[in-house]
């Protein structure tokens, strides 16, 4: 009865850690307004694919005669290659530039590690001719917490590096937008699957050799 009620709990504790291991937050809707990524939205911890983002907070500039736009989120769901793009939709009109500065920490399991990143800037500016204002611009800086930097903008649309396999990165976007309208900011963080088991993986395999073992020596007694 001792060895039976053993090989039931080690069953049990299989199950537990196969679920507290595994749990993810939920998945990051599409096209959903910034307000619910920030700290007590209700996207604040979501997931694109098998990458967690969090910690997210934004800083928007608008000076006066400015038209304050509206900043979206978009996950990139590509295999991967995943990302999370930040759409904005309104226009920026008025005197001096729109100013804009967007963090968040993208978290990778082991088995991905992120080994590089993107960075893709686009949008439609007011054209100079036929127009009583000059031609628009629009340009983003960002800096990733293991020190590498890229940058974008409307002459440069797009940059990337390459690191040593990371699963933690904080990103931060700092942009500035000049009569433009519909842009709109990608990030995106390539990944190199490797053979290293996930913690979950070494915890299910271990238990269940375990109970083998004492299933072994019940038969044999």
């Amino acid at each position: 009865m001792r060895q039976k009620s053993a090989v039931l709990g080690m069953a049990a504790a299989a199950a537990f850690a196969g679920a507290s291991f595994s749990a993810l937050a939920a998945p990051c809707p599409s096209f959903a307004q910034m307000s619910t990524y920030l700290s007590g939205g209700a996207n604040a911890t979501c997931t694109v694919l098998d990458k967690t983002i969090s910690g997210m907070s934004l800083t928007n500039v608008a000076p006066t005669n400015f038209t304050s736009t509206t900043q979206f989120v978009e996950p990139v769901t590509v295999t991967n290659d995943p990302g999370i793009s930040f759409p904005s939709v309104g226009s920026a009109v008025g005197t001096g530039p729109n100013t804009f500065t967007i963090t968040y920490t993208i978290t990778a399991p082991s088995s991905d590690p992120m080994t590089d990143a993107s960075l893709a800037i686009n949008g439609t500016t007011f054209p100079a001719s036929g127009s009583s204002f000059p031609a628009g611009s629009f340009q983003v800086s960002e800096t990733l917490s293991n020190g590498k930097s890229l940058s974008a903008s409307d002459s440069s649309l797009t940059d990337s590096t390459t690191f040593a396999p990371t699963t933690s990165l904080t990103v931060t976007d700092s942009g500035t937008v000049t009569l433009a309208i519909l842009f709109a900011v990608t990030n995106q963080f390539s990944e190199t699957p490797t053979t290293v088991p996930e913690p979950s993986s070494l915890v299910l395999l271990g238990v269940g050799l375990s109970a083998l073992g004492v299933v072994r020596r019940r038969k044999r007694s």
